[in-house]
């Protein structure tokens, strides 16, 4: 059975995706959304997966804005990434860990 949860008004195609199965496995949980880069460090990080809504660049303050659901990487993550790319479609998948079988 999968899950997917999608918010209506989002360009970039964030969503929370929940996959089970009727066999014993471990729940995963897909979240998708736009990866950008800030042109200078904040609080020594500076790679963001924006969640909610397609990030937009502000020059001025030399950062991307995309509301307040973003995940922080670290910064040495997606080299590739920079402050002059455009946003780069991404995924994170987290599963629950069984703590008697790791």
């Amino acid at each position: 059975m999968n899950k997917e949860l999608r918010w209506p008004d989002v360009d970039c195609d964030a969503s929370i995706s929940i996959s089970t199965s009727p066999e014993p496995a471990p729940e995963t949980a897909v979240i998708e959304g736009g990866l950008a880069r800030h042109k200078d460090m904040y609080h020594g990080c500076n790679l963001h997966l924006f969640t909610k809504v397609k990030p937009e660049r502000r020059e001025l303050m030399a950062d991307w804005v995309g509301g307040l659901s973003r995940i922080v990487l670290d910064s040495s993550l997606f080299p590739s990434i920079t402050w002059e790319s455009e946003p780069r479609k991404a995924r994170i998948e987290i599963t629950l860990i069984d703590d008697d079988n790791p």
